[in-house]
């Protein structure tokens, strides 16, 4: 079956010609489409886009479809005075599975509009069969600030009906004989809307891709990653102060983490007193926003929490997040207001004048080194030790070791990410094995930092009353099924972790890492 094709119409096109010249071997019906406002809406990161799906709304109607081929996925009305966000807001099951699959915890957002409007013609046979389906349409961006529309295209689109071949090679010679003889597959709508504003999509990463070179020093990639790291911050700040989703503050926070990972580990590369501080300025932005971090992720358990417990219990859970919001609505004024603060951008002003002037000034003891020996020689140093501290956990370890473990992770783990690209032989399988590791020490702490949390909260009610009762009922019952939970999570660390101490691992870091500690080569 032939695909819908589509061409540019020329400027003064006559597209009353167009029909006349069909029905001389066809029956024509044409309705007029009046024009309509289409937004397209993706998450920040692309999630919509980077699975070849289209999310439209066009008035309360909401639509899901492949980009390329516009088949449709879903579809819903939305009744609501606020804007769909996010998929925990739909109320059937099966679409909130299905774009919470897709989502995650992001937001659904503007990214384009387009006025669209035009003719929809059925051409049909002599039975009256309906044999191909032509359509014009008028492109626009809509009114700018003076109110004037910006025009963009008419296209004509010929789409074929299964089962009449015959008949559309004929439509199309139709209109090769009036000069459409440029008829190609249809361009997606929304690379039309992304194009004419000049957005790239997908350009926006959390993660750090910044292209080193083997040969750079140590100090030209460091103020390298530093400088990516400064846009990826600042690319979340206005999410985070929109607070349109909580994905803003975690990438945020990862970047924080990030960066001073960096310096920490980089000792003798920038300028001590410098480095020092700057470590400590973002160790203060860090624990400013640890809280409201906190309450985020317990909101974004709600729904897991009230279906673990039974219905007598669940209940009671309904005070304990309505002072979750609360509070949650206190740090965000707070953080906020500090990213518009006069002291926060001095802040960034200071961070991102020290790496412009950087290279210029320092001298330190390692700033010469080669990248990649430097580089090499810490990956090193921090897996023997991992390697030397993990290898003692087992169920009955304290948290405060267990945690001790994760951060350590967490630094080889960005040194990994942050340099991968320097090396020819792929880092995916030792990053994957201390993904798994990291997912599990992770998950373990955030079952603590949770139990904690509840426990604080009980010791806090008030022991009067039905309702703080059925809190504390609840809240204790929660308390116990996280409790067995971390318990089992803790019997699931000797294979992750042994898996990552392992002889097998321990050689593939050798030799990948050890040969290239001296020349980088």
């Amino acid at each position: 079956m032939h695909k819908r094709l589509e061409t540019e119409l020329p400027d003064k096109f006559d597209w009353q010609n167009l029909l006349t010249s069909l029905r001389d071997s066809f029956i024509l019906t044409t309705r007029r489409k009046p024009k309509q406002l289409v937004e397209f809406l993706d998450t920040f990161d692309w999630r919509f886009f980077k699975a070849s799906l289209c999310l439209t709304r066009i008035g309360n109607k909401y639509t899901l479809s492949d980009i390329y081929t516009e088949k449709i996925i879903s579809e819903f009305i939305w009744r609501r005075k606020k804007e769909y966000r996010s998929a925990c807001d739909l109320a059937s099951d099966n679409l909130r599975k299905r774009f919470s699959q897709i989502q995650g915890p992001r937001a659904a957002i503007k990214i384009a509009e387009l006025n669209c409007s035009g003719s929809n013609v059925q051409i049909l046979n002599e039975d009256r069969k309906t044999v191909a389906l032509l359509a014009e349409e008028t492109i626009s961006l809509p009114q700018d600030d003076s109110g004037n529309e910006l025009p963009l295209k008419t296209i004509l689109r010929l789409t074929p009906v299964k089962g009449y071949n015959a008949e559309f090679k004929k439509v199309r010679c139709t209109l090769e004989q009036l000069g459409l003889d440029r008829l190609a597959p249809a361009e997606p709508l929304i690379l039309t809307a992304l194009n004419a504003i000049k957005i790239v999509p997908c350009k926006y990463s959390s993660k750090i891709r910044t292209p080193l070179k083997p040969e750079q020093t140590i100090l030209e990639a460091a103020v390298m990653l530093s400088t990516d790291m400064v846009k990826v911050m600042c690319s979340n700040e206005q999410g985070i102060i929109e607070d349109i989703d909580i994905e803003f503050l975690h990438d945020y926070r990862v970047t924080i983490r990030r960066t001073r990972a960096l310096l920490t580990q980089l000792k003798g590369v920038f300028a001590p007193a410098e480095s020092d501080e700057f470590k400590q300025r973002f160790s203060a932005l860090g624990r400013m926003t640890n809280h409201m971090r906190d309450y985020d992720v317990l909101l974004s358990y709600r729904e897991r929490y009230q279906k673990m417990l039974p219905p007598v219990l669940s209940h009671g859970l309904k005070p304990f997040f309505q002072s979750i919001v609360k509070q949650r609505r206190k740090e965000f004024i707070k953080i906020s207001n500090y990213l518009d603060s006069d002291e926060y951008h001095t802040l960034m002003a200071d961070w991102s004048k020290f790496l412009k002037e950087t290279t210029l000034e320092q001298k330190n003891s390692h700033s010469d080194d080669n990248v990649v020996a430097f580089v090499s020689k810490r990956i090193m140093k921090r897996f023997k030790r991992i390697v030397r501290i993990a290898g003692k956990i087992d169920e009955y370890t304290p948290y405060a070791d267990v945690h001790a473990v994760r951060i350590e992770c967490k630094k080889l783990r960005y040194m990994l990410e942050f340099f991968a690209p320097l090396y020819e032989k792929n880092l995916s399988a030792p990053i994957a094995r201390l993904k798994k590791l990291q997912t599990l020490l992770g998950d373990f702490n955030d079952l603590c930092v949770q139990s904690d949390a509840l426990s604080g909260k009980v010791k806090r009610l008030t022991p009067k009353g039905a309702r703080a009762m059925h809190t504390a009922a609840a809240l204790g019952g929660l308390i116990a099924l996280l409790s067995r939970d971390r318990e089992e999570i803790r019997y699931k660390f000797k294979t992750a972790i042994s898996d990552f101490i392992s002889e097998e691992n321990q050689l593939y870091f050798t030799n990948i890492f050890a040969g290239r500690m001296e020349s980088g080569t």
